[in-house]
């Protein structure tokens, strides 16, 4: 069995894509899994991923039309322009993400773990959810950098990493009223009271603020 994914462009949103590209290989054991990343930003995501055979990042359509009869199921999750574009190439069944009014309701990564399950068909019950990153050995040593040039020590603090935001939050930043709440993002008042709350079970937590730039001021 062979698949040709396309990617979202968020990193989020291809974070949330991982499980399901799992529960595909977990189905199909011995099927060829590649991915069309949209956006350097998605390739990210997926760069070392076991379970992904060939990534192109941001390729040429032209060099693609070789590979036309290559695939068995082509998905679109996103249907973006790119993705359509991308996937009118190949001649295979199209799978596309088109939630239930019920699966909205859901978080987008079970969301698309029931579409998957749904349409292949399987069985998600004892299926385990959780994302799929490999950071490499450079991605390791940039972090301990960064964590060490504020004092962290690895063998007496316990870190516990929170990112607060979410691109929608980010455009919203230049808002007077508003601007720390989105639908997508979790209250800061939360995050406050779940940091207070571990602190007291675990003093020697450190707790480390992820985001972007423009997500600054939620720290």
């Amino acid at each position: 069995m062979r698949f040709i994914i396309t990617t979202p462009a968020r990193l989020g949103d291809t974070i949330f894509i991982t499980p399901s590209i799992r529960l595909i290989k977990t189905i199909y054991p011995d099927a060829d899994i590649d991915v069309i990343a949209i956006t350097k930003l998605s390739a990210e995501v997926l760069q070392g991923n076991p379970y992904v055979r060939n990534l192109f990042i941001i390729p040429d359509i032209d060099t693609l039309k070789e590979r036309a009869d290559d695939y068995d199921y082509k998905i679109n999750i996103h249907n973006s322009v790119s993705a359509r574009n991308y996937l009118s190439i190949f001649n295979a069944k199209e799978l596309k993400y088109l939630p239930s009014k019920r699966e909205q309701k859901k978080h987008r990564a079970e969301s698309l773990l029931s579409f998957v399950a749904r349409t292949l068909p399987c069985h998600i019950k004892k299926f385990k959810s959780h994302y799929d990153i490999f950071p490499t050995a450079d991605h390791h040593a940039s972090i301990q950098t960064k964590l060490l040039n504020h004092n962290v020590n690895f063998d007496k603090q316990l870190l516990i990493g929170l990112h607060m935001g979410c691109h929608g939050l980010a455009k919203k930043r230049s808002r007077f009223w508003g601007k720390f709440s989105h639908k997508k993002a979790w209250p800061i008042k939360k995050f406050i009271h779940l940091v207070k709350t571990l602190n007291k079970k675990y003093p020697n937590a450190c707790f480390v603020l992820t985001g972007s730039n423009d997500e600054e001021p939620l720290g």
